[in-house]
């Protein structure tokens, strides 16, 4: 999710000058990229698509917060976000490699409101090498969170990513692949 903070996409395309694909279904993050966008703030190599991502294509409910000075909704029912509902199209990760014509993804930044305990596992079976996975967990949104995510994270090191870094608190945490090593 995007948010209203394109600031790492942004010193991303400063720095390596890539292409960053950014996605959130959020109208409030949609608005406040097209505004920026109008007034030349926004570099063309930041794209943005207003999708859900998920564990595959096709539609679903996205909740709206509960606060309507926050951004962030989801597509899981937790406490932040209430009975308001908007129907956004889902993508996964393996569908949009495809269409983009991409067949590996170097950076994966995930920040997806508590959807990554069923997203990270369909990314890691979709065949798409991704080199560095920078993720948030929300263990606090769904049942039995801290159990799920540590099990969420020995699955990713089984399937050969490495935690380098880890924030404050043990919520935001920075994987590499062992092909990145490697090479």
């Amino acid at each position: 999710g995007v948010g209203e903070d394109t600031s790492f996409d942004e010193a991303l395309i400063d720095r390596v000058g890539c292409v960053v694909h950014s996605i959130d279904p959020t109208p409030k993050s949609a608005a406040w990229i097209e505004k920026r966008r109008a007034s030349g703030e926004v570099d063309d190599r930041l794209k943005f698509y207003q999708w859900a991502l998920a564990a595959e294509d096709g539609t679903a409910e996205f909740a709206m917060p509960n606060n309507e000075d926050h951004v962030s909704g989801s597509l899981v029912n937790h406490g932040n976000v209430g009975d308001k509902t908007m129907t956004v199209t889902c993508r996964s990760v393996d569908s949009i490699a495809r269409e983009f014509g991409h067949d590996r993804v170097d950076v994966l930044k995930l920040d997806i409101e508590g959807a990554e305990y069923d997203v990270v596992p369909s990314i890691l079976s979709c065949g798409v090498p991704i080199g560095q996975i920078l993720l948030e967990f929300h263990a606090r949104f769904v049942e039995d969170g801290q159990r799920r995510t540590e099990e969420l994270l020995d699955t990713m090191i089984d399937a050969g990513y490495g935690i380098f870094a880890v924030a404050t608190g043990c919520r935001h945490y920075s994987l590499v692949h062992e092909s990145v090593l490697k090479a």
